[in-house]
C-alpha cells in the first residue's frame, strides 16, 4: 500500500498525449521507469499473496493431523504416567506379598513344630488327631514369582 501511496502523486501528475505519428508526448522517462517499478512491484505483492493464501490453505488442511497427533501425544504422556504409577503400587504389593510369604512360612513352620512335638509327647491313641491336624495344613510349596506365560502354543497340556 505504502508503494502505490508513493507512486499516486506520481500518477495523477503524468498526462500522456498521443502525437500524430503515435508517440506519446507528456510523460517523462523517470515517470515510465517509475511506472515500470510499480507495476512490477504490484504484481510481486499479487504473486506473494497467491503464494500465503496457497500456504495457508495447506496449514489449515494440515490443523486436524496436527490436533489428532496432539491428542495422541496427551494420551500417550496419560498412559505412561499410569503405567508408572501402577509399577509403583506392583513393587508395594510385590513387597507387601513378600513379606506375608515370610508370615505364612513362619506361622506353617511353627505350626508344623507344635505337632511334631505333641506327636512326640502325646499318647499313641491322640496321634490320628495329630495326623488330621497335618493333613488339614497346606503343603509347604516352594513360592516362585510368577512370570507371563511364554507365547507358545499348547495342545491338550503339551506345548508345542
Amino acid at each position: 500500500m505504502k508503494a502505490v501511496e508513493k507512486v499516486k502523486p506520481d500518477l495523477d501528475a503524468i498526462q500522456p498525449e498521443k502525437t500524430l505519428t503515435g508517440a506519446v508526448k507528456g510523460v517523462t522517462v523517470e515517470q515510465v521507469k517509475e511506472l515500470k517499478a510499480a507495476v512490477i512491484r504490484g504484481a510481486a505483492a499479487e504473486q506473494k499473496v497467491r503464494e500465503l493464501k496457497v500456504e495457508n490453505q495447506q496449514l489449515q488442511q494440515k490443523i486436524p493431523s496436527m490436533k489428532e497427533k496432539l491428542k495422541e501425544a496427551q494420551e500417550r504422556k496419560r498412559l505412561e504416567n499410569e503405567n508408572r504409577q501402577l509399577k509403583v503400587q506392583v513393587e508395594y504389593l510385590e513387597k507387601d506379598l513378600s513379606w506375608e510369604r515370610g508370615i505364612s512360612a513362619r506361622l506353617q513352620e511353627g505350626i508344623g513344630a507344635v505337632l511334631d512335638f505333641l506327636d512326640q509327647h502325646l499318647p499313641e491313641q491322640f496321634r490320628p488327631l495329630v495326623e488330621k491336624a497335618r493333613e488339614l495344613l497346606p503343603v509347604p510349596e516352594v513360592q516362585q514369582p510368577e512370570r507371563e506365560q511364554e507365547r507358545g502354543h499348547t495342545w491338550g497340556g503339551m506345548e508345542l
